[in-house]
């Protein structure tokens, strides 16, 4: 994600890479990336936001915590997914040089993504231990 936003950074930061990405000749063969590019942004913007959630939820230990991190896991499941799709179709008519190397870094973020997934999900879904540390518990002044 942290490389995500990097590079979402750097397109709003240095407009040559903007003018670059949305040249005429991109344009007229991808009028979307534009608006794909600005997608991009406000979901790592989504991301952060639903991260922070999550992290405040775990050390609260509110009920919602396993539900949130499991839909985050998924969704983050999904945009990894999406974006290993638009990268391959895309980048290699853009960047015809650098597309192995970027499809490779998407493709290694794919499969990090789905194990885990694969591994997390079921286990904040099915775990007794999870269950029991994320209950609903009055807090009382008098613990503190």
């Amino acid at each position: 994600m942290i490389v995500s936003i990097s590079s979402d950074v750097n397109i709003i930061v240095y407009p040559e890479i903007w003018e670059m990405m949305t040249a005429d000749r991109i344009v007229e063969e991808y009028p979307f990336l534009p608006m794909i590019i600005i997608i991009g942004i406000a979901n790592n913007i989504i991301l952060i936001v639903w991260s922070l959630l999550v992290v405040l939820f775990l050390f609260t230990r509110n009920k919602y915590f396993p539900i949130f991190t499991v839909f985050f896991l998924v969704y983050c499941l999904v945009v990894v997914i999406i974006d290993f799709a638009l990268t391959n179709s895309i980048s290699i008519k853009i960047f015809p040089n650098e597309s192995k190397e970027f499809s490779d870094l998407v493709l290694t973020n794919l499969i990090e993504s789905v194990i885990i997934t694969l591994i997390w999900v079921p286990y904040f879904l099915v775990s007794k231990n999870v269950k029991s540390v994320f209950k609903e518990t009055e807090i009382s002044m008098d613990s503190v």
